[in-house]
Order: structure tokens, then sequence, then C-alpha cells
């Protein structure tokens, strides 16, 4: 799956190759538009330079992820010393004990790493030279011609003298014979600069970025480069993109990338690893010297190749890679836990307010009574009974699956003898064709899981030509491709219903559903969906997951979610007996203590709603079930009321209007149908809080 591998972003405070190359790669990456994760969060694979964070390493090995470690450069004690052990520690660690798949930027730097290292298992390992951006770094429009005086050039991250030192001295032994200068790019430290200010015909043209050290290659005529043991330079990458003779030390990886030039590559003694006092200044002459003499052949050969190291090339090399190693099955509750803890939490300055005023929390419930036509009930009762046979409504709930795949505490599906049905798609456009026409909005669910009915996206794609608001809950365990069709095909709002931030709070409630699998789901959801979409989660607070609250919603904003809503839990909904029995007695070990999340107020022996029942709303949402029967409302999931099947009727409206239906509103909203008596519902107001 793409989208699932996490790159650190410690490269931006690195120097020299590393920065260089990882620059590079990212703004190749984006051309191509390969997506990476910008936390370890889900991350299938974790992929490096050399060494990261170890403790980012050892958890992601944990969670399943697969280790993908770059070798750019290691050090070696013929050049660092004593201080070689410490500083291939975290390298060495890695290496040695977690890496999965390793990268080598050349034959010569997986045959160091060996030397240093020990060996790399032959399958879990490839070689992927570094690219120049052929946007930038490309030959000049006119053949290369020496003129009277030569112009060499050098670039890099000039952080050594060895880097110039050699190179300066070859020149001064051929100024006598030619008219030369030697122009420097880069950044360079104090003891660089004072060469080339001591150098009559060294000019340093500044740090200069890819564009100017670009223009800089195509006007010179060589190339010169002086490095002990280079893995694989980006300088001499750009400098070949260019087009230019590359003039060097047959040292490190320079064999390899300039194979086609190989007699402008001085003599070096033979072993793997050399030291500086092997770089010879009269044999760089020499080389220099032939390359002068035969300018028009080595041209020409740099010419031809100069195609060689495309960094679009490469970097489709890596996503290969990551794609073929970004295959695993990952726990990815515990990348999540990873990042809350090492990452969000420390970062997080904003935080999240989980503490409405009263004033606040009013203002809430007002406006959730108004989206499910609590003022409409008022008006409605208000009014003659001949306006109130005409009545239109301007919502309703579209049951397209009463299937349900688990059993969770205290619904009443677990406790049906049927397995339940699915509305096929012909039986859905007959009922559509029937609903009025102005009807705005449609919830999408009920009794059962929709994404289980394999017409869902369909029947919303019938929707959306209405330009009817579609809203949708769903348990969150189908398969990724269930959402997406639906969402493609015009579903304007897609509800998960996530009850912890843990599996075992999650998984407590939510009997046969595993936490890990939906927050993967709903994450690619986020990242792949379509525009004008919203996604977000609806979360049931109970005392086993009050405490994760905050986790949830800092969660929700660090993927992208567009709402997070808390439902309070209801105990004395006395629609099924054995749900309603269930639920009282175990209300001491579910109701939340805070509160806050509580519709309940706790007297006693007893429960009393924070909220007196003025008036139903939800006569006014009623129910199409799957089988094409009206339901009274959400609540009558075991269809004591009956009140007649679309079917029989030439509209909606026909059957809103016939006078037995009147009758069982009137007496839904006076309080003296038996479901609605002990019907709390009503009391459900959705705390919505906002991730933005």
């Amino acid at each position: 799956m793409k989208n699932s591998v996490y790159i650190p972003s410690f490269y931006e405070h690195a120097s020299g190759g590393v920065k260089t190359f990882f620059l590079n790669f990212e703004k190749s990456a984006e051309k191509i538009k390969y997506p990476f994760l910008e936390s370890p969060a889900f991350a299938k694979a974790i992929f490096f330079a050399n060494s990261t964070d170890l403790k980012l390493v050892q958890a992601a090995k944990k969670w399943g992820a697969t280790i993908i470690q770059r070798l750019d450069g290691i050090f070696y004690a013929e050049k660092h010393g004593d201080h070689t052990a410490f500083l291939n520690a975290d390298i060495k660690e890695i290496y040695s004990n977690y890496t999965d798949f390793f990268i080598f930027q050349s034959e010569y730097s997986k045959k160091q790493c060996e030397h240093i290292f020990g060996p790399a298992p032959e399958s879990q390992s490839q070689i992927i030279y570094n690219g120049a951006d052929h946007s930038i770094f490309f030959p000049g429009e006119q053949p290369k011609k020496i003129s009277k005086q030569i112009r060499f050039i050098t670039t890099g991250n000039m952080r050594h003298t060895s880097m110039l030192l050699p190179i300066i001295k070859a020149l001064n032994m051929l100024q006598p014979d030619y008219s030369l200068e030697l122009v420097v790019c880069g950044p360079l430290n104090d003891e660089c600069r004072s060469l080339i200010d001591a150098s009559p015909f060294c000019r340093w043209a500044g740090a200069l970025d890819a564009h100017g050290v670009a223009d800089q290659l195509r006007s010179a005529d060589i190339f010169l480069y002086s490095f002990c043991n280079p893995p694989c330079p980006n300088s001499v990458i750009e400098a070949i993109s260019c087009a230019i003779p590359v003039v060097s030390y047959q040292s490190g990886a320079m064999a390899e990338l300039c194979d086609f030039n190989a007699e402008l590559l001085t003599q070096m003694p033979s072993k793997l690893l050399h030291e500086y006092h092997d770089f010879s200044s009269e044999a760089l002459a020499e080389v220099i010297r032939n390359c002068i003499k035969n300018f028009d052949k080595f041209a020409a050969k740099a010419k031809d190749n100069w195609n060689r190291y495309d960094m679009q090339t490469c970097v489709k090399s890596y996503c290969e890679v990551f794609d073929s190693q970004s295959n695993r099955n990952i726990d990815a509750i515990q990348s999540i836990q990873w990042c809350m803890k090492n990452i969000w939490r420390p970062n997080n300055t904003s935080s999240i307010n989980l503490n409405c005023s009263l004033a606040e929390e009013t203002k809430k419930y007002i406006s959730y009574k108004k989206k499910h036509n609590f003022f409409k009930t008022l008006q409605y009762r208000s009014i003659s009974q001949h306006e109130r046979s005409i009545y239109h409504v301007n919502s309703v709930m579209f049951e397209t699956s009463s299937k349900c795949n688990l059993k969770c505490s205290f619904c009443s599906q677990q406790y049906k003898e049927n397995c339940g049905t699915f509305m096929e798609l012909e039986q859905a456009k007959q009922y559509i064709a029937k609903l009025p026409t102005h009807l705005k909005y449609m919830q999408m669910h009920c009794s059962g899981e929709p994404f289980l009915n394999p017409d869902f996206p369909n029947i919303v794609a019938l929707l959306a030509k209405r330009k009817i608001f579609t809203s949708v809950s769903s348990n969150g365990t189908m398969p990724f491709s269930r959402y997406i069709a639906a969402l493609k095909a015009g579903l304007s709002e897609l509800i998960f219903a996530i009850d912890g931030f843990t599996p075992e709070t999650h998984e407590k409630y939510r009997v046969g559903s595993k936490l890990g699998n939906i927050a993967e789901t709903l994450f690619r959801i986020l990242k792949e969906r379509p525009d004008g979409c919203r996604v977000g989660v609806q979360y049931l607070v109970t005392r086993h997951n009050e405490h994760e609250v905050h986790d949830m919603a800092l969660f929700l904003r660090k993927i992208g979610a567009d709402f997070f809503n808390l439902k309070t839990i209801s105990f004395d909904i006395a629609v099924n007996s054995r749900v309603a029995q269930s639920s009282f007695e175990s209300h001491k070990t579910w109701l939340p203590q805070n509160q806050h999340f509580s519709r309940y107020k706790v007297s006693s022996d007893r429960l009393k709603l924070k909220w007196p029942i003025v008036s139903c709303p939800y006569v006014f949402q009623p129910v199409i079930r799957a089988n094409g029967t009206l339901g009274l409302c959400c609540i009558d999931l075991d269809c004591q009321v009956d009140i007649g099947c679309l079917d029989n009727y030439e509209s909606f409206e026909s059957l809103w209007n016939q006078e037995a239906y009147r009758e069982i509103r009137d007496k839904a909203l006076a309080g003296k149908l038996s479901i609605c008596r002990n019907c709390n519902f009503s009391q459900m107001p959705l705390l919505s809080y906002p991730l933005k």
C-alpha cells in the first residue's frame, strides 16, 4: 500500500551528500506524486540514511514495520582513527540487529560496509546510484571546445583541505604550460578559504543553489574532484549530467561512476580504503594534461553518457523498493501510541478543549435538536389537523442493511433470531422515486452495518444525482475499497463508530471488531478520499473509555479527520426487554464518572435525565427499512409499531398522510405509545468538538 513509508526528517539539519540527496529525493518524489507519511503512525516501512532515532527503529520493529537503511558513507579507522567505533555505533547497531532491507549507493559502498560491519543478506539488499535533477543539470547547447584559458571547476561541501589541496598543487604544476582558472562552488571552511585566497588562479563562486552550480558547470571545461573513498558523490553525478569530463582519483566508487572515461582517473594503491597520503598531485597533473591533449575525445564520451544518473530514475527505483517492502501487516495501534508518547504530546502546544461551558453545551444541544426537526414538532402540534395531513418531512433514515457483523453491548441486534436483509438496488430505485422531491437529508444507517450491502455505493450514486445530503455511520470493519467506492459515488459524510483509543476499551463495547484494522482503514480513507466529503468519528463515551477522549481527539486532529462527536450512553430504552434489563444492571460499570459525558444525573438508586423530554423530534425522521416497511423511528428496531410498507403505496407522501399514520404520530408526540414511555433518545446530544 502506498502512503505507508515514513522518512525521519533528520536530514534537514544534516550537511553534505546526505542533505543534498534527500532534498533532491523529496523534490523528485513530489513530481511522481509518491506519498510519504508525516509521522510514524501507520508506517509499514521506515526509511533513513545511515542511522536514526534508535528508539523509533526498535518500536517500529515491534509493530511490524520494515526497516530500510540507506548506507551513505560510514566511518573507518584510516580516516577517523580512534573515534571510528564511537561514530559508527548507531549505524552498526541498526545494520546488525534491525535492518530488513539495505540500499547501497554503489558496489563500492556495499564492499565498504561489509568490510567494516559484516555481510548484508544478498536477497535483502539493492544497489541504487544517486541521480541528478536533469531539469537543472544538463549539457550546454554548444559542443565543448578547449580555449586558450582552460576553466576548471570543483564543487561540493568544502569541509576539508584535502578536497582542494591536491587539485591546487596539480594545477600549479601545469600553470607554466597553460592559462587556467579554478572555480570553486559550495560552502567552505576557513582553511579552504585561505587556500583559495592564496592561489592566484582560484576563485570562489560562493555557496550557490542548484541552478547556480549547474550554470557554473556548463560554463567550465573540466571537472576536478578530490575526495577519499567516496561512496557515490553527488558533485560528480551533477558534473557528469552537465557533460563535463571528470578528472579524479580512482578511489571509492569513482571507477564505477566514470567507467566510460576511465583514463581520466589516476591509478591508486590496490586497497579498499585509501588514505589522503595516497593522493598524488603529480599523478593528477598527468591525467589533467592527458585530458587537455585529448579533450575532444573525452568531451564526446562525456556528452554520450550525460543521462546515466537521472534523479527520477533513482527515485522510481527507491519507490519500487518501498512498494515491495511495505506489504506487511502491522500493529497500527502500537505505532499510534508511540507517536502519542514521543511526538504528538510533547509538541502539542494547543490542547483540545473538552470542557464546554453551560452556555456552549446548551448551544450545541439546541443545534442538535434543530438538526433533527425538534422545532418542527412544536410547529406540527400547533397547526390544524388538515395542515398536519399534508406535512412534509425534510429527512429520513434509509436502512440499506439490517444485517450486522458485530455483537455490541446493549444492542438488540445480538438477540435477533433472523439474520436480517439487504435493500437491493432495484428496490432502492423504486423507494427513492417515491420520496418527496424536497428531501434534503438522508441518514443511511439504522439497525445494521450499511457497508455489508454490496449495492451500497450504487444506492449512494442514485441519491447523489438528486443532490440529497447523505450521511452514514459504519463500525469501520469493512474493506477500504467499499468505503472509498461510496465516497467516490457521492457520499456526503462518513462516520466511523470508534469507542476507545486502545483495543481493550474499544473492543469491550464493539465486540468482534479490531481497532487496529479500523484505525488503519480510517487513516487511508482520509488520505485518499475525494474532495467535498466529510469523514470523522463518533465516540460512545463510557466509564471504560472516558479517560481516552483527549487522546482520541488529538489523534484525529493529527490524521486530518473533519469532526469528532461524543455520544452519551443510554440505559433505559425499553425497546427490547433483554437489552433494557442487561443495560440497567450494568449502568454502574458503564456510566461515565465525568457528568459532562452523561445524559443522566445519578440520584440514590436510580438514574434521572438531565433534560426533560418535551417533544420527540424523531417522528419526523421516519425509517425506511431494508424490506420496505416504514419504522416510526430508529428506536423501534424490533418493529413494534406497524405503519405500513412503501411497496403498497404510490408515494411516500401518500403513506405519510394516511389517517392511521397520523394518529400514530399524535400518540408518539403525546407520549401515549408504550415504546415512547421510557425512551430517552431525544436526550442524545452529540458533543461535537472542532479538530481544525
